[in-house]
Parts: structure tokens; C-alpha cells; sequence
């Protein structure tokens, strides 16, 4: 898929907002309380993403929706190449290829590879 950035009001006022203009523009509003926020739209589709660091450090992506929800799943690299496309990777683990799990360690070492090489990573994309 491909990404482009957006502004903040082009999220908000998108016709996503159409259905519940109020808690769209409180879930867009709800990720400007993080540090180093970026949103992006998908090219072709009306489906809004936002990147952002947590408290940690950690960089993370994720879709914006009406609904939300906590998730313990594992951690995929993310990136989104100069042309805009958007792609995930799994770890390289020894031998084994596969999703970071999502433990206080692995977050420390997540956010470490965040602040050092600018990397993003998401658990739901």
C-alpha cells in the first residue's frame, strides 16, 4: 500500500468524520498528545494511519479508527520507503524469523533502535 502525509485537519475533516464527527476528530486529537506525530493517507483508500513515538521512545504506527483496543501481540518492523510504500518485516532471531514479543525488554530495545536509526514499528498492521 501506498502512504502519503497528511495534515492533522485533512484527517479530521476527511470523510471518515461523516458517521461521528465528534469522536473522529477526538480520536485523531487523542495521538497529538505524543511526541513527533505524522499522519498519512492511504493513496488509494480512504483510510487514515499516524505515526508517533510513545513515552518510551518507541515509534509505532497504527490505523485510526472509531474503536481502539490494547494488543500483547508481537512487534513487526515497519517502514515507509520515500516513494511512500508502506511495508512490514519480521525479526531475523538466530535461525528463526518471526514478531518481537511484546515484553518490557524487547520494548527498551525497540525504543533504543527507534532513537538510533529512526525505526517504526507496529503489533496490528
Amino acid at each position: 500500500m501506498k502512504l502519503i502525509e497528511v495534515k492533522k485537519d485533512a484527517v479530521v475533516n476527511s470523510s471518515r468524520n461523516e458517521y461521528n464527527p465528534k469522536e473522529w476528530s477526538k480520536r485523531v486529537e487523542s495521538y497529538c498528545k505524543y511526541g513527533n506525530v505524522l499522519f498519512y493517507k492511504e493513496d488509494s483508500r480512504e483510510n487514515y494511519y499516524v505515526v508517533y513515538s510513545l513515552e518510551d521512545g518507541l515509534r509505532f504506527i497504527q490505523e485510526i479508527g472509531y474503536s481502539s483496543a490494547l494488543s500483547s501481540n508481537g512487534f513487526k518492523i515497519a517502514s515507509i520507503r520515500n516513494d511512500g510504500e508502506f511495508c512490514t518485516r519480521l525479526f531475523n532471531v538466530g535461525s528463526k524469523v518471526g514478531l518481537a514479543e511484546n515484553t518490557k525488554e524487547n520494548r527498551k530495545k525497540l525504543a533504543t533502535m527507534s532513537a538510533k536509526y529512526g525505526l517504526i514499528f507496529t503489533n496490528n498492521l
